[in-house]
């Protein structure tokens, strides 16, 4: 009798190991399907700092540069790094829901695929557009004058004066009709044949002078930022892309809600330099 109990409890518990591992399934199958397709301007460019539950804000320290002195006998030159510091506050939430009848999903060809993946894409594209704000609105007079078309001239002009700032140019934001311009002159489809391994950090300029260009329409004709990525801008994420599906029956909803929570802050202004017609 024992035997008989202790091998019902084993296989019940085997039944309710294998449902958690389907849920755990349907629920990463959606987050891929919300999250992977992504808006890459958003996910390669800003710098992520992930945020403990419970915090409302988390603080950044920014190293700060030493200046070399004189050593003397028995000194050995210790120097503390000197470092500020940048408060992110976490003030931001943003999210979508998608639904559809049961229906809908019987009868549906295309699936709930492509619209899914909208969800995930459109919540990053607004916080792309928030980050551009806060670009622009701590640039400061870090700015450059571009010609009416955006030329190879233009690009180095917004490095040259990244680094005169002493940061290191690796993006470039721009809209799509900057970017085709910049890639009707010759000059730069040159200097993108030299190749794309290094950077202008270990000495070595290849590829852009080592500055990757992504385009967008979310940023303004007439705009380019040039960032130092590492350095520019922090986004802080205290509840990064989830996704919970939802099951109404007696109404007739079946669904998913993507959500993030987050906050973003201008590190280094010195970091950004933002060329205008």
């Amino acid at each position: 009798m024992e035997k008989n109990c202790l091998f019902e409890h084993i296989k019940r518990k085997l039944a309710e190991a294998k449902a958690d591992t389907a849920d755990c399934k349907i629920e990463e199958e959606l987050y891929k399907q919300v999250w992977l397709p992504g808006y890459p301007a958003l996910t390669e460019v800003f710098r992520p700092i992930d945020v403990e539950k419970g915090s409302t804000s988390v603080v950044i320290a920014i190293a700060g540069t030493l200046t070399p002195g004189t050593m003397t006998a028995g000194d050995f030159g210790v120097t503390n790094m000197p470092y500020t510091y940048s408060t992110i506050d976490i003030n931001n939430t943003k999210g979508l829901s998608v639904g559809w009848t049961r229906e809908w999903l019987e009868d549906s060809v295309q699936g709930v695929g492509p619209q899914l993946a909208e969800v995930g894409r459109s919540i990053e594209e607004q916080i792309f557009k928030d980050c551009l704000t806060e670009l622009e609105a701590d640039v400061g007079s870090n700015t450059i004058l571009l010609s009416s078309t955006f030329s190879y001239a233009n690009f180095l002009a917004g490095i040259a004066a990244l680094e005169a700032n002493n940061y290191h140019c690796d993006v470039v934001l721009c809209n799509p009709q900057e970017y085709y311009e910049l890639l009707n002159d010759d000059k730069f489809i040159h200097a993108s044949y030299v190749g794309n391994t290094s950077s202008i950090n270990s000495g070595m300029i290849q590829t852009t002078l080592g500055a990757r260009v992504f385009c967008s329409t979310d940023v303004a004709t007439g705009k380019v930022f040039f960032l130092d990525s590492r350095k520019a801008l922090a986004l802080g994420w205290i509840r990064q892309r989830t996704t919970e599906s939802y099951a109404l029956p007696t109404t007739n909803q079946y669904g998913v809600v993507a959500s993030v929570r987050y906050g973003l802050e201008v590190v280094i202004p010195l970091a950004v330099v933002m060329g205008a017609t």
